[in-house]
């Protein structure tokens, strides 16, 4: 009698082992999971397989690492993971979370147009360089304003209103920065002219640079000439 009862738990034994699946999951890079099912039992990524009873329902539930990073796909052999559920079946499951981190265009303009320019580096610490492309979310940037060939204008700011022609920024969204440049030539317009201010107009004359401004016309230095 013994030895039948012993056998029927052996059995008993084989049957629940053989009906127990492997289920690895796997640690992501860029956030985390949690498998639960449904009596609230909880399964983390592990380096270790679980022995799931087949049959068993697990849902997920997946955690960014930071706001840069978010959840793409699951990949999984053994099984099919749908709305974040998977049904344990028969076959050995390996079960990966793939996160992907966010990709931001930066773009740097220079205003008046092709006045100087204005370049964009990504690095880190003190190697930079020239961007082609979007950056990983996160990425610091550095912004670079320089003066071109013609000196009746310098940088004046960024219209962030940053002054700094050198400055560093952080690509948390698509952006797009804007070197404004302002005349450097200075005008004895009175109080009297305000109201018939007119853009200003630089012109080559003779090899000397000359400015029409407000009806009358200056020289590089500023100085009204007629």
């Amino acid at each position: 009698m013994k030895r039948q009862l012993y056998s029927i738990f052996c059995l008993l034994v084989i049957t629940l082992t053989c009906e127990a699946t492997s289920v690895r999951l796997v640690a992501p890079n860029f956030g985390t999971y949690t498998a639960q099912d449904v009596n609230g039992q909880l399964y983390l990524p592990s380096e270790t397989a679980y022995d799931i009873p087949s049959g068993t329902v697990l849902t997920f539930t997946t955690t960014p690492k930071n706001d840069c990073s978010y959840f793409a796909e699951w990949v999984c052999t053994g099984g099919t993971v749908s709305d974040n559920r998977l049904v344990v079946g028969d076959q050995a499951i390996i079960l990966h979370a793939r996160f992907q981190i966010h990709q931001y265009l930066i773009q740097a303009e220079v205003q008046p147009a092709e006045i100087g320019t204005a370049t964009i580096k990504c690095g880190v610490r003190e190697i930079y360089l020239s961007v082609a492309g979007a950056v990983n979310c996160g990425s610091r940037i550095q912004l670079t304003a320089t003066q071109g060939s013609d000196h009746a204008y310098r940088f004046s700011h960024w219209d962030d209103g940053d002054t700094n022609a050198q400055r560093y920024v952080e690509a948390d969204d698509n952006r797009t920065y804007t070197a404004v440049f302002v005349s450097t030539v200075s005008s004895d317009v009175d109080d009297t002219e305000q109201d018939k201010v007119e853009p200003i107009h630089p012109y080559i004359e003779g090899g000397l640079l000359k400015v029409e401004y407000n009806g009358h016309i200056y020289n590089a230095q500023g100085a009204r000439i007629y």
